[in-house]
């Protein structure tokens, strides 16, 4: 899970930076989860 998140993050960073932060926030609330 962990690692589709990091590669999903990074196809995301490529396209917009912000939506990458609200991914990495959301992978958060998923670990803490």
């Amino acid at each position: 899970m962990v690692l589709v998140g990091v590669i999903f993050s990074t196809v995301i960073s490529q396209h917009s930076e912000a939506l990458n932060r609200a991914f990495s926030t959301f992978l958060v609330v998923i670990d803490l989860d």
